[in-house]
This record gives structure tokens, C-alpha cells and sequence, in this order.
């Protein structure tokens, strides 16, 4: 359904970087409320490796890994309906934020790329 709305809708992608600011408030929290040990070392992992990859200056890479750590703390929020929430969104995000970030990049960094 979402899928579909996307290419139809022209504020579609602003409505999901909108609904993705909402939720990742409400996972952080719940996360640093609920999350276990392997929690936090599974959020370490995915934030070392999107800080990593933006030295690669690739927008997809970029994309792929800051969706895998918001997924990261979504889980670690341990709150079924909104972890499902999030994943039935994930490639939906991947995708606008491939296409977003590389406009919002500083200019230097385009440039670099």
C-alpha cells in the first residue's frame, strides 16, 4: 500500500522522513528504557558502522546503514507494534533517504563525490 503511494504523491517522501522523526523519539526512548547488553552491543555495532560509512561518501551505502541502526534501536525498544511498524517502513526509508541525502550533504562533500 505505502509502496504504492509513493510515486503518486508528491509530499509522500516528506511525510515519511516526518513519520520517521516521530517514531525515532518514541524507540529511542523505550530503548534506553527496555534495551538488554546485547542491545547496546548490537547499537554500537550499527552506529560504528554508519559512522564508517560516511567516509565512503556513498549515498546508497549511507542510506542502508543509518536505516539498520534506527531498525537497531527500534528493536532494542522491545515494543512489538512499533518494531513493526518501523520494518513494514525500512525499505520505504532506505530509498528516500538515498535519494535525500545527497542533497542535503554539505556542498564540499557533493563535490567530493
Amino acid at each position: 500500500m505505502l509502496e504504492m503511494l509513493s510515486p503518486r504523491h508528491d509530499e509522500f517522501n516528506l511525510d515519511l522522513l516526518e513519520f520517521r522523526d516521530a517514531m525515532e523519539g518514541i524507540s529511542a526512548y523505550y530503548a534506553a528504557l527496555r534495551s538488554t547488553p546485547a542491545d547496546k552491543a548490537i547499537l554500537i555495532q550499527r552506529f560504528e558502522e554508519l559512522d564508517g560509512g560516511f567516509a565512503g561518501a556513498d549515498p546508497i551505502q549511507e542510506a542502508k546503514l543509518d536505516a539498520a541502526f534506527h531498525l537497531a534501536i527500534a528493536e532494542a525498544a522491545h515494543n512489538v507494534l512499533l518494531l513493526h511498524t518501523i520494518r513494514g517502513i525500512f525499505h520505504l526509508l532506505e530509498k528516500v533517504l538515498s535519494i535525500t541525502w545527497p542533497i542535503c550533504l554539505p556542498r564540499k562533500a557533493r563535490a567530493a563525490s
